[in-house]
């Protein structure tokens, strides 16, 4: 039977030789599943590595800038820490995930990996800024900045 086949397919009983001559090999069919599939790793990678993985990242960032001790505190290292796990952990679901996408799922992995490097550029800015602060188009904030938020 059809189902009998696919299954001695799927667990590599029969080649695919064996399986396209036996006529229930369907392309058309194939090609819908294998761009839903796409789809569906597109949008995990979006979505949890993304918006719930990255942005954290990018917020544990901010959060350390912001409330920067001089030196190294216990929670700055398990912070940083963290944050390393973090990355890599986006770094390898990027990597796993692009590999079965294409173009579509690269760029949603350039835009993470952006990310990524922001963050720890925005640590290690923290370290080397006199108010701890850096952004990414202005650099470390200047004096006359922090005067003024200091003073609201």
């Amino acid at each position: 039977t059809n189902t009998k086949m696919r299954e001695d397919y799927e667990h590599g009983k029969v080649t695919e030789e064996a399986l396209m001559t036996s006529g229930i090999h369907d392309t058309a069919e194939e090609d819908k599943i294998q761009a839903v599939e796409r789809r569906h790793f597109n949008l995990i990678l979006f979505q949890k590595v993304f918006l719930g993985n990255v942005l954290a990242l990018w917020l544990q960032s901010s959060f350390l800038a912001l409330t920067f001790q001089d030196g190294y505190s216990a929670a700055q290292i398990k912070l940083i820490i963290s944050m390393i796990f973090s990355g890599l952990q986006a770094a390898v679901r990027c990597c796993r995930v692009s590999s079965q996408t294409g173009v579509a799922g690269l760029s949603v992995s350039i835009l993470v990996m952006f990310f990524v490097a922001w963050s720890f550029l925005k640590v290690y800015e923290a370290y080397h800024c006199k108010y701890h602060l850096w952004n990414l188009t202005t650099g470390c904030v200047a004096e006359p900045e922090m005067d003024i938020m200091l003073s609201k």
